[in-house]
């Protein structure tokens, strides 16, 4: 509630609620997708007693900084209902813990709510879609690649097969999210992560894939030279002469306690369950020993996302018997 002073609570609740201001026609009209949440992009969140997801969407509106909201379900992330702003337009995830939208304000913030929004009225996917969006210039790939697309504006260049698998996990994306209060996939998958805040279930070769297509994508364009650019560390520190080896590149700084604290407990967790063959889950994308994966997690979601996630994996230890309560 810290963006949502006192004072504007009771205005809000007076306006909403006694005087009964009616929202404009753009935000009315504005699709609403039931059982769908808008991971990431989040500026501030608060409780919400009273009003439903409709209030929920009514401070997004009149806040001009939102472009999308979510509205989490009493009972999932506490007692109450919450509310999530958004600067951001995230990608649609099947969950059935909320209900999301997109700003219906006409003054262009929140881009186009038709060719954004997922759920009631669902965008169609990639796959379901006879031609691509918009007209893909010849010459943007070398012969033999094509983008990939697998969201809007993704031009990394792939080999065609990869573009179609690419369009089939866009399609099958809300079958293989398992339930709860985060977005997490069904065993056997992981998140793809494309980009930040890419996930969409997939199986953990093709997220392999995903990033080697990332890092051989400057060398893909047309024009470019066959072999992939040196990385920036390659270019800012090359091999010194006579030097038996070139020297090791720089791994990220991962400082954060509290992160580094969630990771450590989610590799131990996962190891816990392990050792018990009743208790073995995963891997994917919640059950898994890669630590920094977990901390880089960690770092890009909300303290109440993380921890929905440490709840998760407790109640599963304790069902199994890995885990004891005193």
């Amino acid at each position: 509630m810290a963006r949502f002073g006192f004072a504007r609570v009771i205005a809000f609740a007076l306006s909403t609620f006694i005087v009964g201001t009616a929202l404009p026609a753009s935000a009315q009209d504005a699709p609403v997708a039931h059982n769908v949440d808008r991971p990431g992009g989040d500026y501030t969140s608060f409780d919400l007693a009273t009003g439903g997801w409709e209030a929920c969407r009514q401070a997004c509106h009149e806040d001009g900084q939102c472009r999308a909201y979510t509205y989490v379900r009493p009972g999932v992330q506490s007692a109450s209902a919450r509310c999530w702003l958004k600067n951001t337009v995230p990608p649609p995830v099947q969950n059935g813990c909320c209900i999301s939208g997109i700003s219906g304000r006409s003054d262009g913030v929140g881009g186009s709510v038709g060719a954004q929004m997922g759920g009631q009225a669902p965008r169609p996917s990639y796959a379901q879609r006879d031609n691509p969006p918009i007209a893909r210039p010849a010459a943007s790939c070398q012969s033999g690649f094509v983008w990939r697309e697998a969201f809007d504006g993704d031009t990394v260049c792939v080999p065609p097969e990869t573009r179609a698998q690419t369009w089939n996990d866009n399609a099958q994306a809300g079958a293989r999210v398992a339930p709860g209060a985060a977005p997490n996939c069904l065993s056997g998958y992981v998140w793809r992560e494309a980009r930040d805040g890419d996930v969409v279930c997939v199986t953990p070769q093709t997220r392999a894939q995903v990033a080697q297509d990332n890092r051989l994508a400057a060398s893909r364009v047309a024009g470019a030279s066959t072999a992939p650019r040196p990385s920036f560390e390659q270019r800012s520190n090359p091999p010194i002469v006579g030097s038996a080896a070139p020297r090791p590149a720089q791994q990220p700084v991962r400082n954060d306690g509290a992160c580094r604290q969630y990771a450590t407990g989610a590799v131990r967790d996962f190891e816990q369950a392990q050792a018990r063959p009743r208790c073995r889950i995963g891997p994917d994308g919640r059950w898994h020993a890669d630590f920094n994966a977990h901390y880089d997690w960690c770092v890009r979601v909300s303290r109440e996302a993380r921890s929905s996630e440490y709840s998760a994996r407790d109640r599963h230890l304790l069902g199994c018997g890995a885990r004891f309560t005193y």
